[in-house]
């Protein structure tokens, strides 16, 4: 889904709105559907009517074909408004707040300002017939049902279980026999040498170099599985980086003219560049692979789980891949 400017400055949703306005009929419910965006591009904005944004694919979120939902506040409440996303942990007391209440069903640390009084209303009002329940329920049930959100119930584990787990980790602070994490999740702990020795792998440390083709480095990497890597590859250059190396091309530092040789040398090194893309070298694992030439989508873990983590890698411009003491090399 890229949608970059229609005409006169106008966008692809302003452009369309005012052809329905100027032939005298009402525009019908526009939906923009997020399947496969390379940048963070926004069509329209939660205050726009007869609208709806959509991101990937689930059943409920198909279901906003009926027609009834027509802006996107109504469509996020749509969404969100099922069992499964139902956040009883956030109700921890009976005279929780409303604003809390808010806080904690969205995980923000503030409560969220610019909302309109309408857009309050409605999502206080959906947060509020869904916790009622809970807030009037006594404090010993309302506790079983949020154990019931935990992976195990830790006082029923016995001598003799087996357990499993995978964590991403990153180190803060690195002792004699051991050293200090945090996972993704923002849990710390510390774990002994002898473990990281004997069962962990780093996402930059490397026994020996091995040269493969194209070709191989994408099977390899298909078969990555959840172990964690660093890669280095091309991406695609932006468009707004390219415009400012292209006025670059043609005028020196002072903003003066370049000469003909010049500019045609500096076109030649921005168009190589454009070719092959900006390098780029990420830490992460794997969320969804495609097979062979295709692109796959990748954790950053160095980008904070605040901000969208996903990043697209393109297997035709892998330069190189560390994964499981190895660093493969394209040839």
């Amino acid at each position: 889904m890229e949608f970059d400017q229609a005409q006169s400055g106008k966008t692809n949703y302003q452009a369309i709105d005012d052809k329905f306005k100027a032939a005298g009929y009402t525009r019908p419910v526009l939906v923009f559907w997020n399947v496969d965006a390379k940048f963070h591009q926004f069509p329209v904005n939660k205050n726009d009517e007869r609208v709806i944004l959509l991101s990937g694919f689930s059943r409920n979120a198909f279901n906003l074909m009926s027609g009834k939902i027509i802006n996107p506040i109504e469509a996020m409440l749509a969404i969100i408004d099922i069992d499964k996303y139902r956040r009883w942990q956030a109700v921890s007391s009976p005279n929780l707040t409303q604003e809390n209440m808010i806080k904690s069903a969205f995980n923000l640390s503030v409560y969220p300002q610019g909302l309109t009084s309408k857009e309050l209303k409605e999502i206080k009002q959906s947060l509020q017939n869904r916790f009622q329940e809970s807030v009037e329920t006594p404090k010993e049930e309302h506790r079983q049902r949020t154990s019931n959100l935990n992976k195990v119930d830790f006082s029923k584990i016995k001598l003799g279980d087996y357990l499993f787990d995978i964590q991403y980790y990153k180190v803060v602070e690195v002792n004699p026999k051991s050293i200090a994490v945090v996972n993704e999740r923002g849990f710390a702990s510390e774990i002994d040498q002898d473990i990281i020795e004997e069962g962990m792998y780093t996402a930059n440390q490397y026994e020996f170099e091995k040269t493969v083709s194209r070709t191989e480095i994408c099977e390899i990497l298909e078969q990555a599985g959840n172990y964690i890597f660093t890669v280095n590859f091309n991406k695609q250059v932006r468009e707004k980086d390219l415009k400012d190396k292209l006025l670059g091309a043609i005028k020196d530092k002072n903003g003066k003219p370049l000469s003909h040789s010049e500019i045609e040398k500096a076109l030649t090194k921005v168009s190589q560049e454009a070719i092959q893309g900006e390098e780029r070298t990420l830490i992460g694992y794997l969320l969804k692979l495609e097979p062979k030439m295709g692109r796959s989508t990748v954790i950053d873990l160095e980008c904070t789980v605040e901000r969208n983590r996903l990043r697209l890698v393109d297997h035709r411009t892998i330069n190189w891949l560390i994964l499981r003491n190895v660093k493969y090399v394209v040839k």
